[in-house]
Order: structure tokens, then sequence, then C-alpha cells
């Protein structure tokens, strides 16, 4: 990130402290290019960032910018045609993110875990599932699989579960987040085992940031009318058509069959 950019920026890193004191910095992932090769695979290359890079960019590009003729991070980064630079053309820090939809299957039903997110990130006071960034690896020759491995990590902190309840972590789809600036983020799909509403709260509770990011509303949704969080409306989106495409079912009518009998087990 030059200098300039960093001055620019410094009064929302200033701002995004303040409003999220308990926010730490951390060296992250950030995605440089993504390039498609003509065997239909890509390439990309990442860099080194830093939580704060994010924090100054992508999380806070709505906020009015000092000494600048534009008035919020996200107009200076758009193009002519008011679309998102390329990655490689980007201001943003375009830190690479993990989310995850989270399911067990029970007499024939599936179970969903959800939670109230406290003022963390940028979805702040809506219901969200386990996600988070993408820290530096060591070494990294394949993304998806070093992603796959992340949303591992990131669920055993945010659950408190142990990474032997997990069946399966299915990637779903890499996207380009429009309210985050163009931030990329890999959106999973992830099956455990059967875990009881007592044992999970327990778990839960322990866990070493799920107390820090969720509010604990086992077993009273109904009193609460926050929203889904975009990020977990997109991803249920793709769980669900992985689901019913695994079922043979029509895609487009995921709300109105009988097919799959869905409940939100786990709050």
């Amino acid at each position: 990130m030059s200098e300039s950019l960093k001055l620019l920026t410094q009064k929302n890193l200033d701002k995004f402290k303040k409003e999220k004191p308990k926010t730490t910095d951390g060296p992250i992932l950030r995605m440089k290019s993504l390039n498609q090769l003509p065997d239909n695979n890509y390439e990309c290359i990442l860099e080194k960032a830093t939580y704060f890079d994010q924090a100054r960019t992508n999380l806070s590009l709505d906020f009015p910018l000092e000494r600048s003729d534009d008035k919020t991070l996200r107009l200076k980064d758009m193009d002519g045609q008011n679309n998102l630079r390329t990655l490689e053309e980007s201001l943003m820090a375009n830190t690479i993110g993990v989310s995850g939809v989270v399911y067990f299957r029970k007499n024939n039903r599936l179970y969903f875990f959800m939670a109230l997110r406290k003022e963390l990130g940028v979805f702040e006071q809506m219901f969200g599932t386990t996600s988070g960034v993408v820290e530096q690896p060591k070494l990294c020759y394949e993304l998806t699989q070093y992603a796959t491995s992340e949303m591992e990590r990131e669920f055993t902190l945010e659950t408190g579960l142990n990474s032997k309840v997990i069946k399966s972590v299915i990637p779903l789809a890499l996207t380009r987040e429009l309210i985050r600036g163009g931030k990329p983020q890999f959106f999973f799909l992830i099956e455990i085992h059967k875990v009881e509403s007592h044992d999970f709260s327990k778990k839960f509770r322990t866990s070493d940031e799920g107390p820090e990011e969720f509010y604990n509303v086992i077993g009273r949704l109904r009193r609460h009318r926050s929203v889904l969080s975009p990020e977990f409306n997109q991803n249920l989106i793709y769980a669900f058509q992985k689901l019913y495409k695994d079922k043979r079912l029509y895609k487009d009518n995921i709300f109105q069959s009988d097919e799959l009998n869905l409940n939100n087990g786990l709050i």
C-alpha cells in the first residue's frame, strides 16, 4: 500500500478502531490478481497484508475521505463506468475471506447453525454463520485447498467444536463482494455430525471466538427481529443450490419444495 493511500485512509482506520476497539491487527492474505488459463484453471498472485489494511479499505470504504476530490474510497476505486476496478488496479487491500453454511442431518431434516453477530466486522447486529479472514500461510500452492483449511480453522474457533465433528467442507464459489468493494470471498457448505443443542451450547460458550463474535441466543430466535447478513444470504443461496442439485431438484424453486424439510434447529 502506497504512503499516499495510507495517509488518505488514516482517518478511516482511526474511526474504525474507535468504533471497534477490540479489533486487533495481524498478517492475512490478499489477492492481487486472478486470471483464467487456457485449460480453464485459474492462476492468482497472492500477497501479504494486515487486518488493518483491510479495515482502512474494504471495511471502511464508505467513510468520508480527507483531502480528496472523491467523497469516499468506494467512489475513488470505481472505473469510468462506475464498475469495480480489476484486482490489479484496485486500491483496496482485497484480503480473502471465507464463509461457511453449517448443518447436520437428523431424522431426515437439515438443521442449520446461525447466530446473532456482535459489533465486529461490517455485518453487525445481523444473523450470520461461521466466517473470517484467510491468514498468511507459510506456503500455499493451491488456494482453494488452503482456503478450505482456513474455513475449518474458523469453524473450530467460532463454534468450539472439534474438527473431528466435520463430515465435509465443500467449496461452493469464489466471488468479489460488492458491499465490501470487491473483496474476494470463498463460500462453503459444511456438514457436521449430529450435535444436540445442549452439547453445542456448552462448546459454544467456551469457544475461542464464538462469545466474542456472537450473542448467545440459543433457543430464543423468535424474540429477535434481526435480518440475515448479506454474506449469509448469499452463502445460503449457493448452499441450497448445491443441496438441490445433489437431490436432482429444481434450483429455482428452493423455497417451494417439500423434498427437503428444513429447520433452524441450531440457533
